[in-house]
């Protein structure tokens, strides 16, 4: 959390940055898609979260301040800052295999704008059961000629050297 800083006022910092990123990146890992879906794990699994982060008054931020905050948060920054906490998990997975797969998503062409169905190629940490890298890729190619164009050089280069 050191390299992301704040975005939001101090008088509106009732919850800590990390608490917000760390419901976030929980949530989202068990299959949170909305702000509200975030908001309900935290309610469900506050005494967890109280055990890794800080939940002033034992209360989760409402998908309101969720979104509030995500909206002010810098992408690019966020980006550097999960994939260098993603590289460390990395290095802690010695022999670690990475397993590559591709997926097209269901309805996700608009015939309207005739854009066609979004292609991804994902990176999973099998032992760590951590998405590692998605990127969008050529609905024409396939995991191996995406690989070269898809990965993030930083952070990517020290998951490689271990295998």
């Amino acid at each position: 959390m050191k390299i992301l800083s704040d975005p939001r006022s101090e008088k509106s910092q009732v919850y800590p940055l990390q608490t917000l990123v760390f419901l976030t990146i929980a949530a989202v890992m068990t299959g949170a898609e909305t702000f509200v879906d975030i908001e309900e794990f935290g309610k469900h699994k506050l005494t967890w979260l109280k055990q890794y982060v800080p939940c002033p008054q034992d209360r989760i931020p409402s998908h309101d301040t969720l979104g509030d905050f995500y909206s002010r948060l810098a992408p690019e920054a966020f980006g550097r800052c999960f994939l260098h906490w993603i590289a460390e998990v990395c290095d802690m997975s010695e022999g670690e295999l990475i397993a590559l797969d591709g997926k097209t998503l269901r309805n996700s062409h608009d015939h309207t704008y005739k854009k066609t169905a979004l292609h991804l190629i994902s990176a999973w940490a099998t032992r760590n059961q951590l998405v590692l890298r998605q990127a969008k890729v050529d609905g024409k190619s396939n995991e191996i000629t995406a690989i070269p164009t898809s990965v993030n050089r930083v952070g990517s280069e020290r998951c490689h050297r271990q295998h």
